[in-house]
């Protein structure tokens, strides 16, 4: 499923970047205020996501609400560095959709790039405060600093009774096949970890509960594709 959302009009959010916000280390009054780590000069943070380096130069995405310190319809912003000390903080990169799949919030995630190298957040989209959320992916320019604000699903509650909910989509590759992590709540109370096939990165197979609190993990056979339980 895609969702195509307008482009956003919060002048906030507009000018939260590079040209605008000077640098929050130089005389904050707070000797306790980070110098060396990296962080936006206003608004809450929390999980860094989707940390890469491009052509030279490191970026780092995190969650982050620009208007308020508390956790409310998340953010991605994002830092960026040559050289990992010396930062700059760049335009907020995704913004909750009017009418998406993250229209509560752009939760965690990964920075992908598909066939043709281009960049892809891969996040949880968040509606309501439930636990459910969708894998979502909003695709970048070359340079990560411009984001489209079209969404597209690449997968939905899984059809399993056992999971009640899901976050953080983790991408990996094993012998040359792109497969995919989530975490997950079971309905008995156990945490799990989620498998699916993402070689289709816009469209995910799920391939069930790949680990849990109360069992062994699955091995991958990744020439066939399939996952099969490693205590039979």
């Amino acid at each position: 499923m895609t969702v195509a959302a307008p482009l956003t009009t919060d002048p906030l959010v507009a000018t939260h970047g590079k040209d605008s916000m000077p640098s929050p280390t130089a005389s904050h009054p707070d000797p306790a205020f980070p110098v060396a780590h990296p962080r936006p000069a206003r608004g809450w943070l929390n999980d860094p996501n989707g940390l890469c380096r491009v052509d030279g130069v490191w970026h780092v995405f995190f969650q982050h609400n620009p208007r308020s310190a508390r956790h409310d319809r998340i953010h991605w912003g994002h830092l960026s560095s040559p050289d990992l000390v010396d930062w700059t903080e760049e335009p907020v990169a995704l913004v909750p959709s009017t009418d998406g799949p993250d229209r509560d919030g752009c939760w965690s995630g990964v920075m992908g790039f598909d066939d043709d190298g281009a960049p892809v957040a891969v996040y949880s989209g968040v509606q309501g405060i439930e636990n459910a959320s969708e894998v979502t992916l909003a695709r970048g320019s070359a340079d990560l600093r411009e984001w489209s604000a079209e969404r597209h699903v690449a997968a939905g509650m899984p059809e399993d009774d056992r999971v009640i909910g899901v976050r953080d989509p983790f991408l990996v590759r094993i012998a040359g096949r792109r497969w995919a992590l989530q975490g997950a709540g079971l309905a008995d109370g156990q945490a799990a970890v989620l498998l699916y096939d993402a070689e289709d990165l816009d469209r995910w197979t799920y391939h069930g509960v790949w680990l849990s609190s109360g069992q062994a993990p699955a091995a991958v056979d990744a020439t066939s594709g399939s996952a099969r339980s490693w205590c039979g």
